[in-house]
């Protein structure tokens, strides 16, 4: 969970350490455009939670 994609990759580099086969979200308080980073799903928090 992030508010806001900053322009470094904390928030995905440490989703993109974990090694296994399960599906990375990123889920952001900020809706973007951009719904996928590096093969980690994007979604705003409104989507999420209405989905």
């Amino acid at each position: 969970m992030a508010y806001e994609i900053p322009e470094n990759t904390h928030e995905t580099d440490n989703l993109l350490h974990i090694k296994d086969n399960y599906k990375k979200i990123l889920i952001t308080g900020r809706y973007y455009d951009q719904s996928e980073i590096d093969g980690i799903e994007v979604i705003y928090i409104v989507d999420w939670l209405l989905s």
